[in-house]
């Protein structure tokens, strides 16, 4: 077991990726904490991860609200007594280039991939703090690394979680923490999903055939699989990992620039 009795907390854990990455945690030892602002989801993980004989509680959390985030750690803390591994998954990507994006939908993307990355490594940092350590994994962006495509929210909002995570592997390395994020390229989830219908709508074509020509950019011809991200996730939560600190790990199947 590779994190054996480790405690991990998983925020958007009712999406595709978040349940894939709370399932191998607790494959591998870890006592999951399972978060999400949507109750369906969340419950839906938490049972996956109790029906393959696992341990995980469900804690609702609005990542945008410190108050919320303060009540998940206490939740987490109040159960089982410490914080090891913060694994942030939650995530929004509303469509749009810059002179298209509505102000609204700009401060939502932000407020939710990048303030709540921030508040939630802030309480979770402080709990660490008081029992040695952690690592943290923030879920970040090929796209915020390279800007591309009508995604201006979601671009900018991924590259603040980017320079987020060096920051705190920085400013924290002396102190037995350690913080890296995953810039993976198209993954196989509802919300890429709706990514591809907005760009089949504005290229005025069938939502497969929109898939078929992004794919053709992709070595594997496929998108990558959550679980894919989930094995990367474990990697660099646990103590395989421990020289590797302040980094962005590309998930891009060597796609380089060409992303679309």
């Amino acid at each position: 077991m590779r994190i054996q009795n480790k405690v991990a907390i998983v925020t958007g854990a009712g999406g595709d990726i978040g349940r894939e990455i709370a399932l191998r945690l607790a494959e591998e030892g870890a006592r999951i904490v399972a978060s999400d602002v949507t109750e369906a989801g969340l419950a839906a993980t938490v049972a996956a991860v109790k029906a393959a004989g696992f341990e995980a509680i469900a804690l609702k959390a609005d990542v945008t609200q410190a108050a919320s985030v303060a009540d998940l750690m206490a939740g987490a803390i109040k159960h089982y007594g410490r914080i090891d591994i913060l694994v942030n998954c939650h995530g929004i990507a509303i469509p749009g280039a810059l002179t298209e994006a509505s102000d609204e939908d700009f401060d939502q993307t932000i407020a939710i991939n990048l303030k709540g990355v921030y508040l939630t490594c802030k309480a979770a940092v402080q709990e660490m703090l008081k029992s040695g350590g952690g690592a943290i994994v923030n879920l970040s962006s090929i796209s915020g690394l390279r800007g591309t495509g009508p995604m201006t929210a979601y671009n900018a909002s991924k590259g603040g979680v980017n320079l987020l995570t060096y920051n705190i592997a920085s400013g924290y390395k002396d102190k037995g923490i350690r913080c890296n994020a995953i810039c993976p390229v198209n993954v196989e989830t509802r919300m890429a999903d709706k990514v591809t219908d907005y760009y089949a709508k504005q290229y005025g074509m069938p939502a497969e055939a929109m898939q078929e020509m992004m794919l053709q950019n992709h070595p594997l011809k496929r998108y990558v699989k959550p679980r894919e991200i989930a094995h990367a996730v474990l990697f660099l939560a646990s103590d395989e990992a421990l020289c590797i600190n302040g980094v962005a790990l590309n998930i891009d199947q060597g796609m380089g620039p060409y992303v679309m």
